[in-house]
């Protein structure tokens, strides 16, 4: 191979490996919205679930409001900090190749 082949083919790469980070990125952020609906709803189901086996005593319900509302709130805090971390380290990931210059 040639330096102008070699020198095309590492900017081919390059590019390749940048269109597959963004697209996960776009994926990981359209994600966020649906996994936090899908825990505040485990939460909320958490709630009932132990309140109605504790037969809705003072303390069950204690219990159920405390357990649902850490994942109601690791829904709203926790997920999109996760997806901040994705995305923020897949683009770290993201350099571009030496070129045998």
């Amino acid at each position: 191979m040639n330096l102008t082949s070699t020198i095309t083919a590492g900017i081919h790469d390059a590019i390749v490996i940048g269109n597959i980070f963004s697209e996960v990125n776009r994926l990981v952020s359209q994600a966020t919205t649906t996994i936090q609906a899908a825990m505040i709803l485990v939460g909320i189901i958490a709630f009932i679930v132990i309140s109605g086996r504790g037969s809705w005593r003072m303390n069950a319900v204690f219990v159920g409001i405390f357990v649902g509302g850490l994942l109601i709130w690791g829904a709203i805090g926790g997920v999109p900090w996760m997806a901040d971390q994705a995305e923020s380290t897949i683009g770290m990931g993201l350099t571009t190749p030496s070129l045998g210059v």
